[in-house]
C-alpha cells in the first residue's frame, strides 16, 4: 500500500536555551504511479516544558486551500512518548493542482516550524501522528531529535609578538575570531595594554569584519620600550577568550628641531639686527646642541661675519655683509644633537646696493604769448625715474630764461616775458629724499595766441533716410573763451530731418572737447525722391567779444526717400474649402487684380488632375478697364471609376503674361479643391503569371514572371519575394511595392539559377510570394500564388590532370611536376592513389590525393623524382598512374583519371675506373684587370664527386692591385661538377707604377673527404694594367730648391711671397763703373739697367738690381735683395735675409742663418745654405725640384689637404725621386714638385714629418 510520508529537515539538530529552533516539514508519497497529492492531516507533538511554539510559516505558494491549523491542544498519548504534552494540529490539501513545479516532483516542503528553546531546555524530541490520510495510503513519520548544545567559549587565533620603531605605528596585525553559538558579528573585541605610557589603550585601533579582524598599534610620541597587548573576545553568554602578544618599540634618535627663519634684507655695509630662532631636541638637552652657520656666498657674507647669540632654546644670529658688497647669500643654520642627528634651516639674505640718485627727464611744454603757463608738478615728474622707486618731489625752481618761474601749490608757473615768442627755459631740483637733488630742465615753447573760431566736422556729405536713420557731425571751439559760448542748432526743413541737441554750450573748461550733433531723417509718406536740407549753426551768443556773433559753417544733409507705389498683386477668393464630386458637382472662385495694369494681363487656369476635376474658363484676361472686376472660375468634378476615396487636387493660376513689367510673371495663389469619391471598390486580389513551368540552370540562366494588383489600393502594398532554396535559385527584386498609381502595372520578378558545383540532377524549388503588408485592410495579409521553378543541373563529375605528357626526370634526381583537381564538387571525400609504373626509374609524391567538398577545385601538385639505376640503359619511359578514385559519392567512385607519361634521362656511362680527385681551374693565366676597376673571371670545379663538402679559400696576393670575389668556394656532392665563377677586380693605387703582376691563390682545400682534404688547385696569374701617368705637359719653369743645413721649409703651393716696394736710394758710390757699394749702415742700393754688382756690406740693406744681369751681395745683417728680369746671382750672406729672384734664370743663395728665398718667374736655383730657411718654388707654370730633402728635418708646405694631391714616381729624366701632383676640383692634374733621392715608398702624404698642409 502506498504511503504518505512526513519528515523534518534536518532529522536532528542542536539548540541551546533561550535561542530559536526552526526546521522544515516535508511531504512525500511512495506511489510513483500516482503522485497526485490529495491531502493529509497530522499532529506535531512537543514538550512545552522544553520548547515554546512560535508559528508555522507557509512554504507553498498562495493560495493554500487549507492552511495550517496552528492549534495547541492537550497532549495525546498516541505518539507513544510521555514527555510530549502538547501538539500542533496540521493539515494540507492540494486543490486545483496548486503545486510547486510543473512536474510536481517529490519531496516538497510544506511549512517551516518555529519554536524557542526555554531556559530549562536540555534536549527533547518532536513526534508526528496522523489525523487524516488519503484513501488507500498509509502514514509514515520519523521523530526529530533536538540535542542540547553546550555553550563553548569564543576562539581567537594566536598573534605573534610585534616590533616597531619609536613614533611609528605597526602595520595592520591580522587575527581571526569565532564562536559556535554567537554570530561573529555579535562578538565583542576589547584591548588592554600593560604599559599605557608606551601604548595608551586609545592608540589601539580595531579593523576588519566578520571573523577576519586586525588591529593597528600606535606608540605614544617619543616613547620606547615594550608592552603586553591583550586582545579579548567575548560572546553572547559572556564567555571570553584572550590572546596576549608583546609589542617592542625600538628607540630611535629624534632629530633636533629649528624654527623657520624668514628671508632677510639689509642695506650695503649694514649689519642685520639680531635674527631670532628656536632650537630643541627630545633626547639631547638644548645646552648640548651644537649650532653652526654657513654662507654659500663668502664674497658677500664670509662665515666669520656671522655671529651667534642667545642661550638655551632661544638663539639669535647677526650677519654683517662684507664692505661695499651687494647681492644675495643663502645662510644655512645647522643644529646637531648628541647622536649626530641634524636639522637645518636656510634663509636668503639680500644686501642692497647704495641708494642711487634719481634721473630727471628733459621736459617740453607749450604756452601762449603774454599768458602764464601753469605746469602741474606731477606732469614734470611723469618722465623722471629713480632706481629704487623712491618717491620723488620738486624742491625748487631756478634759472628762468625769457620769463620768470615760481613753485606754487603743487604747480610750476612760468610767466613769459611780455610779447615774447620763442623758447623759454628753467631748471628744477629733483629729490628722492635721500640723495642730493639733481637738476632737471624744462623748455617752454611760447607761440602766438590762436584766433577765435568754430570747427565743424564734417560740414557736408551727411545722409539720413525717411526710415529714421541718423548721421552725426561734431563742433568745438578753436580757442578757450573767457565766457560761455552758446550756438543754436536748427534744421532748415524739419519735414526732412530734425536735430539734437538744439543748442551747444562751450565753457572755458570744455571748449576744445568736440560735441556731437545727431541728425535724424523724417518720413513724409510721399514719393518725392531724395531731399537736400541744411543744419544751420546760427550765430553764437557770448559775453566773450571774440565769440559773440561768431557764425559757424552750416552742415549739408540729404534725406533719402523710401516711399514707393503700392505693389501689383492678384486677389483670389476663396483659395481653400472648395468641393466637387464624381457626379459632376461644381464649385467656383473669383479673381481680380489689385492695381490697374498698363497693358492686358492674361492668367492661365489649369487643373492639376483633370481625372478629378476640370476648370472653365481656361484663362482670364484683365485690362486697364476691368482690372478691379472679379472674374469667376467654375470647377467641375470628374468620375474616375476608381474606389480611391476623396481626392485632393489644385486649380493652378499660372504665371501671368503681360507687357506690364509689374504683372509679367506674377503668380497668383492656387485654389485647393476636393473631389468626393462615389465609386464602390471591387474585391482586392493579386495576379501572378505564370505560376508554373519556369526553368533556370546552374550556368545562371534566368526566368521571369509578373505580378500586379487587381484593384487600386488605398495605401502602398508590399509583397516580399523569397526563394525557397537560394542554393538553387535567387530572386530579384526581393520585394514588390504597389501604390495607388502603379497598382495595375505588372512588375517583373527575375529568377536566376545558382551553380552548386554538385552533380545533383535537376532541382525543383519555389519562389514564394509571401503575405502582403499594407495599411489597406483589403490587401493586408493577402497571400499571392507561389511560382514553381526547376533549376537544371549542369555539373559533370570528372578529374583534370595537367600536363599528362612531356615530363622528364633524370638519374641525378631531377624532378618534374603535374597537377590534379576535380571538375565538380563531390558530396563526400574523393581519394585518388598515385603510383609509379617503375619505381626503379622514378617515384611519385604524395602517394595519394584527397579532395573534399572544400578543396575540390584547388589543384594539388604531384612531384615525380628520377631514380639512378647505375645501368647504362638509355632514356627510360615510365608512367605515373592515377588509379581509380574511391568515394561514397557515386559520381566519383571508380572515376579513373588520365595517367601521366614521364621519361627518365640516363646519365650512366661505361667506365673502368672512377675519376680521381682533382680541381679544374680555367683559365690560369692571361687574365688582366686595370686600375680603372675592370674585371676578369675564371671558373673552378671538382673533377669527381666528393663524399663531403669541399671549401677552397680564394685570396689575392696583392689587394692593392686586385681583389677576388667570392672569398671562398664551396662544392657539395650535388654541385661538384658545376663550374663556379671567381671575379677579379682591378684596384687603383694612384701611382705611376706600370703594369703589375699579381696572383689569385686557390689555397689548400678544406674537407673531411680525404681525397680532397689539402688538395691545392693551380693559382691564377693576373696583370693589373696601370692607368696612372706622369707624362703631363712639360712645365714652363723648373726651380731647383736646395735647403742646405738646417730644418728648411719648401713652399710649393699657396700665395707667392709679396715682393716689397722699392724705397728711395740712400748710399752708393760710382767710383768704379757698374759697382754699387753701401756703407756699414742700413743702405738702399738701386742698380740701373746694365750688368752691375751691388754690395750692401754691414747693416740691414735693401738691394734692387733693376735691369741687367746683376750680382747682389747683402753682406752682414738682415738684408733684402730684389733681382730683376735678367739672369742674376743674389747672395744674402749672414743673418736672416729676404731674397727675391725676379725674372730670368737666377741663382739665390741664402747664406748663413734663417733666410727666405723666392725665385719668382724663370727656372731658378735656390740654395738655402745654413740655417732654417724658407724656400718658395714655382706656383703656377712649372714645378719645383727639391734636391736635398732631409726626412724628419725638412718639411714640404702645401695648401689644402692630402685629398688634393697624389704621389708618383719622379718623371723621366729627373732621376730617382718622388713626384708630387696637384688635383683640382675638376680632376685636372699638374706636376708641382719632385723630391730627389726620396723614393715614393719612403713617404706618404699623410706623414707629418714630410708634408705640412695650410
Amino acid at each position: 500500500m502506498p504511503e504518505q510520508i512526513i519528515r523534518t529537515n534536518p532529522l536532528t539538530l542542536n539548540a541551546s536555551p533561550n535561542n530559536p529552533v526552526s526546521f522544515d516539514v516535508t511531504y512525500n508519497t511512495a506511489n510513483p504511479s500516482d503522485p497526485t497529492l490529495i491531502g493529509i492531516g497530522f499532529r506535531l507533538h512537543f514538550n512545552s516544558q522544553e520548547l515554546d511554539f512560535t508559528n508555522l510559516t507557509n512554504i507553498l505558494p498562495a493560495p493554500i486551500p487549507l492552511g495550517p491549523q496552528e492549534q495547541l491542544e492537550t497532549a495525546q498519548t498516541d505518539d507513544g512518548d510521555p514527555s510530549t504534552n502538547s501538539f500542533v494540529l496540521y493539515s494540507w490539501t492540494d486543490i486545483s493542482s496548486q503545486w510547486p513545479g510543473a512536474d510536481k516532483t517529490y519531496p516538497v516542503t510544506l511549512y517551516t516550524a518555529n519554536f524557542t528553546a526555554l531556559p530549562a531546555f536540555d534536549g527533547t524530541n518532536i513526534n508526528f501522528t496522523r489525523s487524516a490520510t488519503a484513501s488507500g495510503y498509509t502514514f509514515d513519520a520519523q521523530p526529530l531529535q533536538i540535542n542540547l548544545l553546550t555553550d563553548t567559549p569564543p576562539t581567537i587565533s594566536d598573534i605573534t609578538n610585534q616590533t616597531t620603531n619609536e613614533d611609528t605605528a605597526t602595520a595592520a596585525i591580522p587575527f581571526t575570531i569565532g564562536d559556535d553559538q554567537t554570530p561573529v558579528a555579535d562578538l565583542q573585541v576589547t584591548f588592554t595594554s600593560s604599559n599605557t605610557t608606551l601604548v595608551p589603550a586609545a592608540n589601539i585601533a580595531l579593523g576588519g569584519s566578520g571573523s577576519d579582524r586586525n588591529l593597528t598599534v600606535t606608540p605614544a610620541a617619543n616613547q620606547a620600550g615594550s608592552s603586553d597587548i591583550t586582545v579579548t573576545v567575548t560572546d553572547g553568554s559572556n564567555q571570553a577568550t584572550s590572546d596576549t602578544f608583546t609589542l617592542t618599540v625600538n628607540p630611535v634618535n629624534d632629530l633636533p628641531t629649528i624654527t623657520d627663519i624668514t628671508n632677510q634684507t639689509t642695506a650695503q655695509n649694514t649689519a642685520t639686527a639680531a635674527i631670532p630662532f628656536t632650537i630643541g631636541d627630545v633626547e639631547t638637552p638644548v645646552a648640548d646642541l651644537q649650532v653652526a652657520v654657513t654662507s654659500d656666498n663668502s664674497t658677500l657674507v664670509p662665515n666669520t661675519n656671522i655671529a651667534l647669540g642667545g642661550a638655551g632654546s632661544d638663539r639669535t644670529l647677526t650677519v654683517t655683509p662684507a664692505d661695499n658688497q651687494s647681492g644675495t647669500a643663502n645662510i644655512t643654520v645647522t643644529v646637531t644633537d648628541a647622536d649626530g642627528g641634524i636639522a637645518t634651516d636656510t634663509f636668503a639674505l639680500t644686501v642692497g646696493t647704495p641708494n642711487q640718485p634719481p634721473t630727471a627727464d628733459a621736459d617740453t611744454v607749450q604756452g601762449t604769448q603774454n599768458t602764464p603757463v601753469t605746469i602741474p608738478v606731477a606732469t614734470l615728474l611723469d618722465g623722471d625715474t629713480d632706481p629704487e622707486n623712491d618717491p620723488l618731489s620738486i624742491t625748487a625752481v631756478s634759472n628762468p630764461q625769457n620769463g620768470t618761474v615760481e613753485l606754487q601749490n603743487g604747480n610750476v608757473i612760468f610767466t613769459p616775458t611780455a610779447d615774447f615768442i620763442g623758447n623759454g627755459t628753467f631748471d628744477y631740483s629733483l629729490s628722492d629724499g635721500i640723495n642730493p637733488p639733481v637738476t632737471g630742465n624744462v623748455t617752454v615753447e611760447i607761440t602766438a595766441p590762436t584766433p577765435a573760431g568754430i570747427t565743424v566736422t564734417p560740414d557736408k556729405g551727411l545722409t539720413t533716410s525717411e526710415s529714421g536713420t541718423t548721421d552725426t557731425f561734431t563742433v568745438k571751439l578753436d580757442t578757450q573763451p573767457t565766457a560761455d559760448v552758446t550756438i543754436p542748432v536748427v534744421s532748415s526743413n524739419t519735414a526732412e530731418g530734425t536735430v539734437a541737441p538744439e543748442s551747444l554750450v562751450f565753457t572755458s573748461a570744455n571748449w576744445d572737447t568736440a560735441q556731437t550733433v545727431t541728425v535724424t531723417g523724417v518720413a513724409d509718406n510721399t514719393v518725392d525722391g531724395d531731399q537736400a536740407y541744411t543744419i544751420e549753426l546760427q550765430a553764437a551768443t557770448s559775453t566773450d567779444a571774440n565769440y559773440s556773433g561768431k557764425d559757424a559753417t552750416d552742415v549739408q544733409v540729404t534725406n533719402t526717400n523710401i516711399d514707393v507705389a503700392p505693389p501689383a498683386g492678384i486677389t483670389v477668393a476663396p483659395t481653400t474649402g472648395l468641393t466637387t464630386d464624381e457626379a459632376g458637382k461644381t464649385a467656383t472662385f473669383t479673381v481680380k487684380l489689385d492695381t490697374q495694369p498698363t497693358a492686358d494681363v492674361t492668367i492661365p487656369v489649369v487643373s492639376s488632375n483633370t481625372a478629378e476635376g476640370t476648370v472653365a474658363p481656361e484663362s482670364l484676361v484683365f485690362t486697364s478697364a476691368n482690372w478691379d472686376t472679379a472674374q469667376t472660375v467654375t470647377v467641375t468634378g470628374v468620375a474616375d471609376g476608381i474606389v480611391d476615396a476623396n481626392q485632393a487636387y489644385t486649380i493652378e493660376l499660372q504665371a501671368a503674361t503681360s507687357t506690364d513689367a509689374n504683372y509679367s510673371g506674377k503668380d497668383a495663389t492656387d485654389v485647393s479643391v476636393t473631389n468626393t469619391n462615389i465609386d464602390v471598390a471591387p474585391p482586392a486580389g493579386i495576379t501572378v503569371a505564370p505560376t508554373t513551368g519556369l526553368t533556370t540552370d546552374e550556368a545562371g540562366k534566368t526566368a521571369t514572371f509578373t505580378v500586379k494588383l487587381d484593384t487600386q489600393p488605398t495605401a502602398d502594398v508590399t509583397i516580399p519575394v523569397v526563394s525557397s532554396n537560394t542554393a538553387e535559385g535567387t530572386v530579384a527584386p526581393e520585394s514588390l511595392v504597389f501604390t495607388s498609381a502603379n497598382w495595375d502595372t505588372a512588375q517583373t520578378v527575375t529568377v536566376t539559377g545558382v551553380a552548386d558545383n554538385t552533380v545533383d540532377g535537376d532541382q525543383a524549388y519555389t519562389i514564394e510570394l509571401q503575405a502582403a503588408t499594407s495599411t489597406d485592410a483589403n490587401y493586408s495579409g493577402k497571400d499571392a500564388t507561389d511560382v514553381s521553378v526547376t533549376n537544371t543541373n549542369v555539373d559533370v563529375a570528372g578529374i583534370t590532370v595537367a600536363p599528362t605528357t612531356g615530363l622528364t626526370t633524370d638519374e641525378f634526381g631531377k624532378t618534374a611536376t603535374f597537377t590534379v583537381k576535380l571538375d565538380s564538387q563531390p558530396t563526400a571525400d574523393v581519394t585518388i592513389p598515385v603510383v609509379s609504373s617503375n619505381t626503379a626509374e622514378g617515384t611519385a609524391a604524395p602517394a595519394s590525393l584527397v579532395f573534399t567538398s572544400a578543396n575540390w577545385d584547388t589543384a594539388q601538385t604531384v612531384t615525380v623524382t628520377g631514380v639512378a639505376d647505375g645501368i647504362v640503359d638509355a632514356n627510360q619511359a615510365y608512367t605515373i598512374q592515377l588509379q581509380a578514385a574511391t568515394s561514397t559519392d557515386t559520381n566519383y567512385s571508380g572515376q579513373d583519371a588520365t595517367d601521366v607519361s614521364v621519361t627518365n634521362t640516363n646519365v650512366d656511362v661505361p667506365i673502368d675506373v672512377g675519376p680521381s680527385a682533382g680541381i679544374t681551374v680555367s683559365p690560369t693565366t692571361g687574365l688582366t684587370t686595370s686600375e680603372s676597376g675592370t674585371t676578369a673571371t675564371f671558373t673552378v670545379k671538382l673533377d669527381s664527386q666528393p663524399t663531403a663538402n669541399v671549401t677552397i679559400p680564394v685570396v689575392s696576393s696583392n689587394t692593392a692591385e686586385g681583389t677576388a670575389s667570392p672569398a671562398s668556394l664551396v662544392f657539395t656532392a650535388a654541385n661538384w661538377n658545376t663550374a663556379q665563377t671567381v671575379t677579379v677586380t682591378g684596384v687603383a693605387d694612384n701611382t705611376v707604377d706600370g703594369d703589375q703582376a699579381y696572383t689569385i691563390e686557390l689555397q689548400p682545400a678544406v674537407s673531411t673527404d680525404a681525397n680532397y682534404k689539402g688538395k691545392n688547385a693551380t693559382d691564377v696569374q693576373v696583370t693589373n694594367t696601370n692607368t696612372d701617368t706622369n707624362t703631363l705637359p712639360p712645365p714652363d719653369e723648373i726651380d731647383t730648391l736646395q735647403g742646405g743645413e738646417g730644418a728648411d721649409t719648401f713652399v710649393l703651393t699657396g700665395t707667392p711671397l709679396t715682393k716689397p716696394s722699392i724705397p728711395s736710394p740712400t748710399d752708393f758710390t760710382e767710383d768704379q763703373p757698374n759697382q754699387l757699394f753701401g756703407t756699414d749702415n742700413d743702405d738702399v742700393i738701386i742698380g740701373s739697367s746694365g750688368d752691375e754688382t751691388l754690395l750692401g756690406f754691414k747693416g740691414n740693406d735693401f738691394l734692387n738690381g733693376e735691369g741687367g744681369g746683376d750680382q747682389l751681395f747683402g753682406g752682414v745683417d738682415n738684408d733684402t735683395l730684389v733681382g730683376s728680369s735678367s739672369d742674376e746671382l743674389l747672395y744674402g750672406n749672414k743673418n736672416s735675409d729676404l731674397v727675391f729672384g725676379g725674372g730670368g734664370l737666377d741663382t739665390l743663395y741664402g747664406g748663413q742663418d734663417d733666410d727666405t728665398l723666392t725665385g719668382e718667374s724663370g727656372s731658378d736655383l735656390i740654395l738655402g745654405d745654413k740655417g732654417n730657411d724658407v724656400l718658395y718654388g714655382v706656383t703656377d707654370l712649372g714645378y719645383t725640384l727639391i734636391s736635398d730633402f732631409t726626412p724628419n728635418q725638412d718639411v714640404i708646405q702645401l695648401t689644402g689637404s692630402a685629398d688634393n694631391y697624389r704621389l708618383t714616381d719622379a718623371p723621366a729624366g729627373t732621376g730617382v725621386g718622388t713626384g708630387i701632383i696637384r688635383i683640382d676640383d675638376q680632376g685636372n692634374q699638374q706636376y708641382i714638385g719632385v723630391i730627389e733621392g726620396v723614393l715614393m715608398s719612403q713617404t706618404s702624404l699623410t706623414t707629418s714629418n714630410f708634408f705640412q698642409f695650410v
